[in-house]
């Protein structure tokens, strides 16, 4: 595995937790042709009734913005959520976890990119190769066979904190399913024996939901998590 992972290490390295490992690495609304082919209606919805329910949204023509928006308020989307930093990906691997097994992907976004033909290195949301996988989220378009990696702006203070970045995808192939991804992609497995004690020094480090979700809801139950309710 530390062979695997060092051929995937060249220049910036991407994280990303799953909780089960039998999961593959598919954006939300690539799980089944159903929810793909309602992606632009869904799109296009939550841009028509977003404007009245928040104050800051992008302009009409900025598609990369709006697409970020609605991955960072829960809409499934084509992008796939990494961070830059593994204590993140450790944390969201292990959160919710009841399987025999999670998952922390290793990506190299410099070499998923050169070999999907981005050679400028990680794309920003309005570079062309990122708008032709971005665009077809808001019209019907045929699947396009790609996949990129994009560096999206720092939308909120969470954004921050997690050190977000995405993948954004143009079909349903999963990324550690294309005949390609060992060239850029590795994966370590965390059984299940060892995922309590990896939590406790998590939270030891300051990795944990009031960190990542700074707000008071968060905070309240990240306190109640760790003193069991006492005064």
């Amino acid at each position: 595995m530390a062979t695997r992972i060092a051929s995937v290490i060249g220049g910036p390295v991407w994280y990303r937790g799953q909780s089960d490992s039998r999961w593959e690495l598919r954006p939300a609304v690539m799980r089944s042709e159903r929810m793909q082919g309602h992606e632009p209606n869904r799109c296009i919805h939550f841009m028509n009734r977003a404007r009245v329910r928040h104050q800051t949204c992008p302009d009409s023509n900025d598609l990369p913005g709006w697409l970020f928006l609605m991955q960072h308020y829960g809409l499934h989307t084509r992008l796939l959520d990494w961070t830059e930093t593994p204590l993140v990906a450790l944390y969201f691997a292990l959160a919710d976890s009841q399987s025999e097994a999670a998952s922390v992907f290793v990506l190299s976004p410099h070499k998923l990119n050169g070999i999907h033909g981005n050679t400028e290195g990680i794309l920003l949301p309005h570079h062309p190769n990122a708008k032709k996988l971005i665009s077809p989220a808001f019209k019907n378009a045929e699947p396009i066979p790609e996949v990129a990696a994009i560096l999206p702006p720092e939308m909120d203070f969470r954004m921050l904190l997690q050190r977000s970045v995405f993948t954004v995808h143009g079909d349903r192939t999963p990324l550690d399913s294309r005949p390609d991804h060992e060239q850029f992609l590795a994966r370590m497995l965390i059984p299940r024996k060892n995922q309590a004690m990896i939590k406790a020094q998590l939270k030891v480090l300051g990795i944990d939901r009031a960190y990542l979700f700074p707000d008071l809801a968060n905070l309240a139950e990240s306190l109640n998590e760790g003193t069991g309710g006492s005064h």
